[in-house]
């Protein structure tokens, strides 16, 4: 995969590595490196998502328990024909009950009940 944006100095980029994908970071070779090679450093990344991230994907969760034990399901699917996204609020059995809005879906994903 390409990019049309260049990497930055000192950014992380991506490359095969005998057939298994490793990081490296661009900028100067490490002078104690094989020639060519370039200083690895994962520092950078957090180990875990941060607080606010687990605490919204814990609602989202949540709100997905309290559909199901409703018999409903949100179902996101590519409009082809708009472009855009269809979300269609489904019974068990997968019928279509209603579509909503990406704003209305993300309303319910953040606590608000669907009427």
């Amino acid at each position: 995969m390409s990019s049309p944006i260049p990497p930055t100095e000192g950014s992380i980029t991506l490359r095969a590595a005998h057939g298994v994908g490793a990081a490296r970071r661009t900028g100067a070779p490490n002078p104690t490196a094989s020639p060519g090679e370039f200083p690895v450093s994962l520092d950078t990344f957090p180990s875990s998502p941060p607080r606010e991230v687990l605490d919204e994907m814990a609602g989202a969760a949540r709100m997905h328990d309290t559909l199901r034990a409703q018999g409903r399901e949100l179902h996101f699917a590519h409009d082809s024909q708009s472009g855009g996204m269809r979300i269609e609020v489904r019974d068990g059995g997968g019928r279509v009950l209603r579509t909503i809005s990406p704003s209305e879906a993300l309303d319910v994903a953040a606590g608000k009940p669907l009427e």
